[in-house]
């Protein structure tokens, strides 16, 4: 299986939700599974909803330590939150998780493709 394909499943039984980190320097793809318990049913089925919708889950660690995590898809970034890299990491994950709804985020995406549709290669400052 390959990275991506195995980002797709959420595991109920150990409490996992994937994600694809981005390392530093070059930004090099790993998966990565963050376990806890605050990962009730209810967050993990909606995770999977997510996933379901297209979606996936990124995390990466920046220069500063801080923890930036998204939800995103091949063409964008549609939800974040950043947290120190922390003990609380855990509940920022539960925070975007349970932060989007997957109609708001197919709203934000289709927002996007709006956007880009109308004013492909300009950017207005």
């Amino acid at each position: 299986m390959t990275i991506m394909s195995d980002a797709r499943h959420i595991d109920f039984e150990t409490r996992t939700i994937p994600f694809i980190e981005y390392r530093l320097p070059h930004g090099e793809r790993f998966l990565v599974r963050t376990t806890n318990d605050l990962y009730t049913d209810e967050v993990l089925r909606k995770a999977q909803d997510i996933i379901d919708a297209g979606f996936r889950f990124e995390i990466e660690t920046l220069r500063n330590d801080m923890i930036s995590m998204t939800i995103s898809d091949d063409d964008g970034d549609y939800a974040f939150v950043m947290c120190q890299n922390d003990e609380n990491v855990p509940k920022s994950v539960v925070e975007l998780v349970n932060g989007h709804s997957v109609t708001d985020l197919k709203k934000i995406r289709d927002s996007f493709d709006d956007n880009n549709e109308d004013d492909e290669n300009e950017l207005d400052f």
